[in-house]
């Protein structure tokens, strides 16, 4: 599981809700959040901006894989118990 869908969760989003915001369908943003389908950079900036994360943190599938120049970031973000 990515820390998209952890996100979405945490903030009480539906996969519609987030389907719409970057303007896509279920099915496909579906696809995305479980990694079996890649989304056009104006998707991913959507992304960025709906959950005010960026990609390199939404996609990482543990902690372990988010870059060390975003960890410092993440100290302050207020949903920090999530990336632990």
């Amino acid at each position: 599981m990515t820390y998209l869908k952890k996100m979405r969760e945490k903030m009480d989003f539906t996969q519609e809700d987030v389907a719409q915001a970057i303007g896509t369908t279920i099915r496909q943003y579906q696809r995305i959040e479980a990694g079996l389908s890649f989304c056009s950079r104006e998707k991913l900036n959507k992304l960025e901006d709906f959950f005010q994360l960026p990609q390199r943190i939404l996609f990482a599938r543990n902690y372990e894989e988010i870059p060390s120049y975003y960890r410092g970031f993440l100290l302050n973000c207020k949903y920090k118990a999530l990336f632990k």
